[in-house]
């Protein structure tokens, strides 16, 4: 068996997929909404699934630079939900 430990990773990654959601599914979190996959820096294939905030899914490309945030939950706000936001040299101005 492989010996695992957790590593500090910085955060950035590179916008691989997205859908926007158009239906009630989480808990305090209204629709429409963006979920991406996010290929984080630190090893390729390294993947992570989360919301996308603050850019309009028709204004996000494949491979944006994005970093992650965590939010709250507006349901219980001892859940934090992990977010990713563009960075702004690939904000496009929002």
């Amino acid at each position: 068996m492989e010996d695992f430990a957790w590593e500090k990773l910085s955060g950035v990654g590179r916008l691989k997929s997205w859908t926007t959601i158009h239906i009630d599914v989480l808990p305090g979190v209204e629709p429409p909404f963006t979920v991406a996959e996010v290929e984080l820096i630190e090893q390729p294939g390294l993947i992570m699934v989360a919301h996308v905030v603050g850019t309009p899914a028709e204004k996000l490309e494949t491979d944006a630079a994005v970093n992650i945030s965590f939010a709250p939950s507006n349901v219980d706000k001892s859940v934090v939900f992990p977010e990713f936001r563009l960075l702004a040299r690939d904000a496009g101005g929002d």
